[in-house]
């Protein structure tokens, strides 16, 4: 008898690893197929061989070769949460696994952004029988990339951005636990009827200077005002830094010489504007 460990986190998500073979076939002979029993907490949870559904996860026959099998259960808010283990036939009689002691939460636990705007998401692992926080080891993907994008920011957190209209899924891993979750992200059409007006514009500070920049969102169709939940971002946030003043204003401080990228963009339109942002290395001569 062989033990595999997949998934284990702190020692208590095990996967005991025993041979069951089986000869059939006729004729000049056999080929061996092999039987695996998935179960675990909890036992209702769905069980997938190589993307297949399963009708009976306590007897799966196996032909020979790599396995995907991956159990996940449906949250009320709509989250998956899974884990998945790669098996070689013969190797693996039964696997156990463990979809109720901890969670992968994020917030939000759902993301809808305009195309072209992004949000951001953190997850946080939790062990919800001591209802205490723990310190993952979380990656990030999108199950569509020309829907929308998704960057590792650092430990806990991405920044999901939104390509061209659609829904699609952003997946978070851990990986001391073996699990995932999936979370739903929408991205909605940009509406082209409005536009950004950023003054000044380009927008030049000093060294150690700061400014004020507002933007102002427009109907382009009637020149009307309508308030913006305004993003704001310097490509290079060592050249400047940003501060919020109100909901279409900002304090630009520089902090040292080059040129880069002042954006602005509206989170509930996608209407955005980039704008040159020089920072200068010497102040202004005294008047």
């Amino acid at each position: 008898m062989r033990r595999l460990h997949a998934g284990a986190l702190l020692g208590l998500v095990l996967v005991a690893l025993s041979f069951w073979g089986c000869s059939g076939g006729g004729g000049g002979g056999g080929t061996s197929t092999f039987t695996l029993a998935v179960t675990g907490n909890p036992p209702n949870a769905t069980v997938y061989l190589n993307g297949q559904r399963v009708e009976n996860p306590q007897r799966i026959s196996l032909p020979p070769g790599t396995h995907r099998i991956r159990v996940e259960i449906t949250l009320e808010n709509g989250q998956v949460i899974a884990q998945e283990f790669v098996i070689e036939a013969g190797s693996v009689s039964s696997v156990q696994y463990e979809l109720s002691r901890y969670r992968i939460e994020t917030e939000p636990a759902a993301i809808e952004v305009v195309e072209g705007v992004d949000a951001t998401v953190t997850a946080t692992l939790r062990d919800l029988t001591a209802n205490t926080t723990l310190e993952g080891q979380f990656s990030w993907a999108s199950a569509d990339p020309t829907i929308a994008t998704v960057q590792q920011l650092d430990a806990r957190s991405a920044r999901v951005a939104g390509v061209r209209a659609g829904a699609t899924k952003l997946r978070v891993s851990e990986a001391r636990s073996n699990l995932n979750t999936e979370i739903p992200v929408v991205v909605r059409a940009r509406l082209t009827e409005y536009s950004l007006e950023v003054r000044p514009n380009p927008v030049e500070v000093w060294v150690d200077e700061v400014i004020t920049v507002t933007a102002t969102l427009r109907h382009t169709g009637t020149g009307e005002v309508v308030p913006g939940d305004l993003s704001w971002r310097v490509a290079n946030p060592t050249l400047a830094a940003l501060e919020p003043v109100s909901a279409d204003t900002v304090r630009i401080r520089g902090l040292r010489r080059g040129t880069t990228q002042l954006r602005v963009v509206d989170r509930r339109t996608g209407a955005f504007a980039e704008i040159t942002l020089r920072v200068l290395d010497f102040p202004p001569p005294p008047d």
